[in-house]
């Protein structure tokens, strides 16, 4: 689930789709409401990210995006399995781990899918969430586009799920 702002939330799963919840307190009492349902993004265990008025994410093993307004899909494309995604929310770039272990860069764009460059990041069935790094690098080079600085994020580490605790606290003691 993600929440949006003090009165909405965002839930999803690969049984029901995308929801988006209004919540409202009313003395005691909690309401909640359905602003809208759609089938058009099933996340299943998969990340989602919101950027603005768009989420990000999987539609089973196909990355897509929806209106956060009204529900709809925007467009859907990017083959990456069951992967997961992480968003560089200075760049507006997506990384998208796949199944197979390749990492793509996507821009966080509304009105199409724009993968930015894609590389093999390790070998093998993965399903495991990356883990962001903090710090830059220079002078990278991910497909045909050169970073002269890039963040760490891109610098990604896959975490089995025996050690995800201790590498959560880790990075968070060191934020």
């Amino acid at each position: 689930p993600r929440q949006l702002d003090d009165s909405r939330l965002l839930v999803g799963s690969e049984d029901m789709g995308l929801r988006l919840l209004n919540v409202s307190r009313e003395g005691e009492t909690w309401k909640t409401s359905e602003a809208w349902t759609t089938g058009d993004m099933k996340p299943a265990y998969n990340d989602f990210v919101v950027v603005g008025d768009v989420a990000y994410g999987f539609d089973k093993g196909i990355f897509c995006s929806v209106d956060l307004a009204t529900g709809k899909r925007l467009w859907k494309g990017g083959r990456y399995g069951y992967g997961q995604v992480l968003l560089l929310k200075p760049q507006n770039v997506l990384v998208i781990l796949s199944e197979r272990g390749e990492v793509a860069l996507v821009a966080a764009n509304p009105k199409k899918h724009e993968e930015l460059g894609r590389f093999q990041a390790i070998e093998g069935k993965t399903w495991n969430h990356p883990v962001v790094g903090r710090g830059k690098q220079r002078g990278i080079k991910i497909g045909e586009i050169t970073y002269d600085e890039i963040p760490k994020e891109l610098l990604i580490t896959v975490v089995p799920d025996s050690d995800r605790d201790f590498v959560i606290k880790t990075v968070i003691k060191a934020a």
